[in-house]
């Protein structure tokens, strides 16, 4: 099984330790806006196909995807490397330990996300078979469709990991000197899974 979670553990340097213990607010809200800034690192790195900077694998040739898209897009726009998957990353807080999750919003988030990330061969069915046919491509000889491995959460999390301190150490600076932003009460809570 794959950990698709990035955990950002605070205590990075003497002095976010020290904070921690003297402003746990401004710390919570730290790793909280850290949280966020990762998750939208993710959703960036997904929807351009290249999380960290590395490519993912092209499901299909091009050539073979603007044929298909020609007849079933309907003038849509092509879907992004992973489709709505794009939207179950999220973070979680856990005060208890005082960490930050990032990882994938649900179970069935985690599970096809375990899958994208390994790799997979999908059996090709006659409703597949004809779909690919009326767009111009026969698979005639072919049983399954592989799926090639698209790396998600490792290629970005050395990246993250990385930042987590002097993006933390900037917020709680910016906090002693603009003031630490209100609490709101009605904010959403994620729940992590994996």
């Amino acid at each position: 099984m794959i950990n698709a979670d990035l955990l950002i553990i605070d205590g990075a340097t003497p002095w976010l330790e020290y904070m921690a213990s003297t402003k746990p607010d401004w710390m919570r809200k730290a790793l909280k806006s850290f949280g966020y800034y990762a998750q939208q690192q993710i959703k960036t790195g997904i929807r351009s196909g290249a999380p960290g900077g590395n490519a993912y694998a092209e499901f299909m040739p091009p050539d073979m995807r603007a044929k298909i898209e020609a007849v079933f897009g309907k003038g849509k726009k092509r879907y992004g490397p992973l489709g709505k998957l794009v939207n179950a990353v999220g973070y979680q807080y856990d005060e208890g330990n005082n960490i930050v999750r990032v990882g994938w919003l649900s179970n069935s988030a985690v599970k096809l996300g375990e899958k994208i990330e390994q790799g997979y061969s999908k059996t090709i069915t006659d409703k597949m078979r004809k779909y690919f046919w009326a767009s111009g491509v026969p698979l005639t000889d072919k049983t399954e469709i592989n799926v090639p491995a698209r790396h998600t959460f490792g290629p970005i999390q050395s990246i993250l990991a990385a930042k987590a301190a002097t993006y933390i150490e900037d917020k709680i600076l910016e906090y002693a000197m603009t003031g630490a932003p209100s609490v709101r009460t009605k904010a959403k809570k994620y729940r992590v899974r994996g």
